[in-house]
């Protein structure tokens, strides 16, 4: 179960599903959970929540929940460099 706080932030970033980052399905199911979300009462089930958290994750990260971002780079610096 998560906290109220922790639902919040994940109602915040689903906002981001809404606009176009991700597929059909992604959009409408982010749109359905927002709406029911209005309800004070209203809890994610059992099953909604890892669709939340990977559809958040793969807003953010570009990707899936399992995978490393691939616009990470490594920057390396040469030793002795003051250049950090």
């Amino acid at each position: 179960m998560i906290t109220e706080a922790q639902l919040e932030e994940q109602l915040y970033h689903l906002k981001r599903v809404t606009r176009g980052h991700g597929d059909q399905w992604s959009v409408n199911f982010a749109r359905s959970i927002l709406r029911q979300a209005k309800n004070p009462k209203w809890k994610p089930t059992a099953r909604q929540q890892p669709i939340i958290e990977k559809l958040i994750n793969e807003s953010r990260f570009g990707g899936s929940a399992d995978s490393t971002p691939d616009n990470i780079e490594l920057i390396e610096t040469e030793k002795g460099s003051d250049a950090v």
